[in-house]
């Protein structure tokens, strides 16, 4: 209940919605694949993966690597993307066992390369 979800294109304005449903439902609803069914990263189509220590004992990823968008009968196309986000810690009420949970996340798809000549 406490996720939120915001998306904002170049072509509309972002309205931010709350709650796991409604952030599946905001994303089928938007242009993130467009007509494309699935996305998948495979672990070779990652070009970096950098950690940093943060405040509170929270861990800061920055990701970066390639996307690939696959349709129901076209070719797959693949996009570039950069995600953030902050880790916390938490401990596991049953067992004691601390662990993380993702705190924040930004996603960003990269603009596609022009077409070469």
């Amino acid at each position: 209940q406490d996720s939120h979800f915001l998306h904002k294109s170049d072509q509309e304005n972002g309205e931010a919605v709350t709650g796991m449903d409604a952030i599946k439902a905001a994303i089928a609803q938007s242009d993130l694949a467009g007509n494309n069914q699935q996305a998948v990263i495979n672990p070779e189509d990652l070009r970096s993966k950098d950690a940093q220590a943060a405040t509170n004992e929270t861990v800061l990823l920055t990701v970066t690597g390639m996307i690939t968008f696959l349709p129901g009968t076209e070719n797959s196309t693949k996009r570039m993307f950069v995600q953030n986000f902050c880790l916390a810690p938490q401990t596991q009420k049953n067992t004691g066992k601390q662990s993380y949970y993702v705190l924040n996340d930004v996603f960003r798809l990269l603009p596609a390369p022009p077409a070469s000549a």
